[in-house]
C-alpha cells in the first residue's frame, strides 16, 4: 500500500506544478474541483496507510463512525495546509514567475468550496476503504 499512496501523491504534486507553470488552472478553471478532489482521496489513502497499515493506531474494525470522522479531520488538516501553501505559493513563487498571473486567493467561496472538494473525496475514499475492509473482514471470519 506504502509504494500505491506515495506514487499516487507523487503524480498528483508534480501533475500540480505543471498546470501552475503551463497556466492550466487559469485556461481550464474546472480543473480546481477535480484536483481537490483527487486530493482528498490522496489525503484519506495517507490517513488509512500511516494510523491502519504502518502504525496500527486503529483498528478498522472498530467503530466505523469514529474512523469517518478521523479520517475527514485528518483530510481537513491536509486541506488547510494545502489552502497555505496555495496562498503564500502565489504571493511568493507565482508571484515572480513572468508567465503565471496572481489571480485572489483571498477569495473566501474559493476557499469554501476547495475544502469541501477535499472533504468530499476523503469521505469517498473512507467509504470505500471500509466497505472493501468489512467485507474482507467477514469473509477471513467466515473460515
Amino acid at each position: 500500500m506504502k509504494r500505491y499512496v506515495i506514487s499516487f501523491i507523487s503524480l498528483i504534486i508534480i501533475f500540480h506544478f505543471l498546470a501552475c507553470f503551463l497556466n492550466w488552472y487559469k485556461s481550464l478553471p474546472w480543473l480546481d474541483v477535480p484536483m481537490h478532489l483527487i486530493g482528498g482521496v490522496a489525503a484519506a489513502a495517507l490517513f488509512f496507510y500511516l494510523f491502519l497499515e504502518k502504525y496500527k493506531i486503529i483498528d478498522p474494525n472498530r467503530n466505523f463512525s469514529l474512523i469517518i470522522i478521523l479520517s475527514l479531520s485528518f483530510v481537513a488538516l491536509i486541506g488547510v495546509l494545502w489552502e497555505f501553501y496555495e496562498y503564500l505559493a502565489d504571493v511568493y513563487i507565482f508571484a515572480k514567475h513572468p508567465l503565471y498571473l496572481v489571480y485572489d486567493r483571498t477569495n473566501l467561496p474559493d476557499v469554501i468550496k476547495d475544502l469541501f472538494n477535499d472533504l468530499l473525496g476523503g469521505l469517498a475514499l473512507s467509504l470505500v476503504f471500509l466497505k472493501s475492509n468489512k467485507k474482507q473482514s467477514s469473509l477471513v471470519g467466515d473460515n
